[in-house]
C-alpha cells in the first residue's frame, strides 16, 4: 500500500495527471480514486483549491491541485496519450512536479481548510 512505502520513503512525490477528454482512465474517475489512497494528508489535499496551469504565453492550458508530495494535473485538450496529445502542456506539468514549484502555498491551503471543515479534521492538522 501508498501507506506503508509512505512510511518507508516519506519524500516520495506523487502525481497523477489525466487528459481533459480521456476516455479510458477519466478525470472523474481519477479524481474519486485519489482519496481513497492510504496518503496521511489526503483530507487536505481534498480541500487544496484548483489552480490554473498556463503556459509561457499566459493561456491557460490545464490545472492543477497539489499539497506537499501529492498532487493531480489535468491537461485540456487531451486524450488519455496525455503527453502525446499535448506535449507543451505536459512539459509545463512535468516541470512545476519535478522542480517542485507548484504555486500552492500551504498556509493558503490550511486557512481555506479551518474555514470549512470540523474539529476533528482540524485537530488532525494540529496532530501533523
Amino acid at each position: 500500500s501508498y501507506l506503508l512505502t509512505q512510511a518507508a520513503i516519506p519524500d516520495l512525490k506523487i502525481m497523477l495527471y489525466s487528459g481533459q477528454n480521456d476516455i479510458i482512465c477519466n478525470t472523474i474517475g481519477t479524481l474519486t480514486y485519489a482519496p481513497n489512497l492510504n496518503w496521511l494528508p489526503i483530507k487536505l489535499w481534498e480541500v487544496t483549491p484548483r489552480s490554473a496551469l498556463k503556459n509561457d504565453d499566459g493561456t491557460v492550458v490545464g490545472f492543477y491541485k497539489a499539497y506537499k508530495q501529492f498532487s493531480f494535473g489535468l491537461l485540456y485538450d487531451a486524450g488519455h496519450m496525455a503527453p502525446w496529445d499535448q506535449p507543451e502542456s505536459a512539459r509545463i506539468l512535468l516541470r512545476k512536479f519535478i522542480e517542485n514549484s507548484f504555486e500552492q502555498e500551504e498556509e493558503e491551503v490550511l486557512m481555506e481548510m479551518l474555514k470549512e471543515t470540523s474539529p476533528e479534521v482540524v485537530e488532525m492538522l494540529i496532530s501533523q
